[in-house]
């Protein structure tokens, strides 16, 4: 994460991030580069095909050391290899940046108040997967594989302080 929209926001705020993605190994990386789900199925057998789908999902890091994944608004983004441009290459060295929009709301905590006051930091991470569908005399096989172990990811926190929410007295709004 290279820049947030707002480096003191409070639990439930919706932020944009710039984030960059480079490759730092020895060879070129093809991803996945259009909003557009459509790029799936272009050029390929309809009871066949295979694609790309990947997402940047954003962390926050706590003061109890924990790791919460926040409310992604971000879409994801799909390629094949039968849809010219919709898969970018990355050489040793290249990056690409890209805007994420998220809520500092937890996906998977039961009560507000769970993330916390104080210095915390975001952490990104490149979510990439291989799909494919394949319909043969009335049977459908689903074939996904996840790229989470096949690349080493290095997420340069970025530091933020997380604020106390002002709260409202419903029965006087205007104190």
């Amino acid at each position: 994460m290279v820049s947030v929209s707002d480096m003191k926001p409070t639990e439930g705020s919706e932020l944009q991030a710039e984030v960059r993605l480079r490759n730092v190994g020895k060879q070129s990386i093809q991803i996945p580069w259009s909003k557009d789900p459509r790029v799936k199925a272009e050029g390929q057998d309809p009871n066949h095909i295979t694609w790309e789908a990947a997402t940047f999902e954003v962390f926050l890091k706590g003061k109890h050391g924990n790791d919460v994944g926040v409310e992604n608004s971000s879409q994801w983004v799909y390629g094949s290899r039968f849809s010219a441009g919709s898969l970018l290459t990355l050489q040793p060295g290249e990056w690409i940046t890209a805007k994420v929009k998220f809520t500092v709301d937890a996906e998977y905590l039961y009560h507000a108040g769970e993330l916390g006051e104080g210095e915390s930091q975001f952490i990104v991470e490149w979510h990439q997967v291989s799909r494919s569908w394949y319909v043969k005399n009335c049977g459908v096989w689903n074939a996904y594989f996840q790229y989470d172990h096949f690349y080493k990811q290095t997420n340069l926190p970025l530091t933020v302080q997380i604020t106390r929410k002002a709260s409202v007295d419903i029965d006087n709004p205007n104190e």
